[in-house]
């Protein structure tokens, strides 16, 4: 792979000769290309070549991911397997819980190695409840609009609009509320529309 080396050490105290006019013994290979070195030995000269070829890392495995309880990965491997974490050689495997996950493979003759890591799922059942009943006039009962869940919410975003498409009501905090004012006056009565996913069933 790019930015990776080979080194070639040559047996015994020959006269040898690489290439590019190097002595060096044992001689570092750095780049793709074609190496030859040419060895005398009692009057005699012979030569050898190799190819060196880049060849591109391709992972095999998906990137860091959840299990939930229960649930389980399988995995079948399009090349041949050196060896899992678990000493397996098969290339169906199947995930069924948090861990680092590794294996070896041969991909064009070369050796990798590719890992993963699962961790435990966030699995509660989610659940959104909008109330469909509103009305702001400080009896204490239904005073505000306000969204009710048991997520943990990682972003949220709650408008509120009227008949007309003007915004009246707008927060990104999971926890505000809407006490039925626009601007310093209370809105007018009116029927809410709310889609009905958002609706406790």
């Amino acid at each position: 792979m790019p930015g990776d080396s080979i080194i070639i050490s040559l047996p015994g105290d020959f006269d040898f000769r690489w290439q590019d006019g190097s002595l060096e013994n044992p001689y570092s290979i750095r780049q793709a290309g074609t190496y030859w070195v040419a060895i005398q030995d009692s009057g005699c000269v012979v030569q050898d070549t190799t190819i060196v070829q880049d060849v591109s890392f391709q992972p095999v495995l998906p990137d860091a991911l959840s299990l939930c309880e229960g649930e389980t990965l399988e995995l079948d491997i399009p090349y041949d397997i050196v060896g899992w974490d678990d000493g397996s050689i098969d290339p169906h495997r199947i995930l069924d819980g948090p861990g680092v996950y590794w294996l070896d493979y041969l991909d064009q003759e070369c050796l990798f190695r590719d890992s993963m890591q699962v961790v435990a799922g966030y699995c509660e059942d989610c659940r959104v409840y909008v109330p469909n009943i509103f009305s702001p006039n400080g009896d204490g009962h239904n005073d505000v609009l306000a969204i009710q869940t048991n997520c943990t919410l990682s972003t949220f975003s709650w408008q509120i609009w009227d008949r007309w498409g003007t915004l009246v009501f707008s927060t990104r905090d999971p926890s505000a509320s809407w006490d039925g004012r626009v601007g310093q006056s209370m809105a007018p009565v009116g029927v809410m529309c709310i889609p009905d996913e958002w609706l406790d069933s």
